[in-house]
């Protein structure tokens, strides 16, 4: 379950304060919620000095640019033409709908598509088994040929140096 207060549960924890202590406050929240993770006095004092400031108990906006872009009609829209043309490139599709490569890229990793294209290059045939043994077999008989022509090129040159 998650820690973070939800908006009802800060609305809550202001209606609830009164005149009392953050102690009892959060004494008090946490008997009527047993099933959350309990709140600390300090989360009251924190919350309720938010709210004398700001006269809400929501968190301020974030610093940093909006996403403009990545957002659900765009998210839709861009699904929806990758599902009627799975094959289409994400070059293709940028140029068409006028949204960057990079936000096309990310909308679809949101999402868990793959903008790759799946292409079969080799196929099997009835009678791959049996040839994949043959050349199996060939290649174990070549590489223990070799194997035993190398041994003995060492061992002669070995003997030719300490003798």
């Amino acid at each position: 379950m998650s820690k973070r207060l939800t908006r009802e549960e800060r609305i809550e924890i202001v209606l609830i304060s009164g005149e009392r202590s953050n102690r009892v406050i959060a004494a008090d929240f946490n008997a009527r919620h047993p099933t959350r993770p309990p709140i600390s006095h300090a989360t009251v004092s924190k919350l309720l000095a938010k709210f004398r400031e700001t006269g809400s108990v929501l968190d301020l906006p974030k610093c940093g640019r909006m996403k403009t872009v990545t957002n659900e009609e765009t998210s839709v829209a861009v699904l929806a033409s990758f599902s009627k043309s799975p094959q289409r490139s994400t070059r293709r599709m940028s140029l068409e709908s006028g949204i960057s490569r990079t936000s096309l890229r990310r909308i679809l990793a949101t999402h868990k598509w793959h903008p790759y294209k799946l292409q079969l290059l080799q196929h099997l045939n009835e009678d791959d088994p049996d040839r994949r043994s043959a050349n199996l077999q060939n290649g174990q008989n070549k590489n223990w040929n070799r194997t035993l022509s190398s041994r003995r090129r060492f061992c002669s040159v070995m003997r030719q140096t300490f003798m």
